[in-house]
């Protein structure tokens, strides 16, 4: 397993699971009332970012085409499986 680790001024933040990482995800979104902040912050560090997930059970006809542009880049991606990742 592979943890990650971050020092700030009030602590670290330490990452050491899947769930460690939706947790942090869903506070910035719930703190910012927006998950737009947590992808535009991975854009412009310039860190890749994959979500994996079950997309094409979307309802949402935005989300959708917003998946499909991201997916044209190499900066955020939306995959089916962790195996099409590797």
């Amino acid at each position: 397993m592979e943890f990650i680790e971050h020092k700030t001024a009030k602590g670290t933040v330490v990452v050491s699971s899947e769930q460690d990482a939706l947790d942090i995800m869903a506070n910035i979104g719930y703190l910012y009332d927006s998950s737009k902040i947590i992808l535009q912050k991975f854009s412009n560090y310039r860190v890749q970012l994959v979500v994996i997930g079950d997309f094409p059970q979307l309802a949402s006809k935005s989300l959708k085409e917003f998946i499909l542009e991201s997916n044209k880049g190499l900066q955020v991606n939306f995959l089916s499986t962790i195996s099409e990742l590797l």
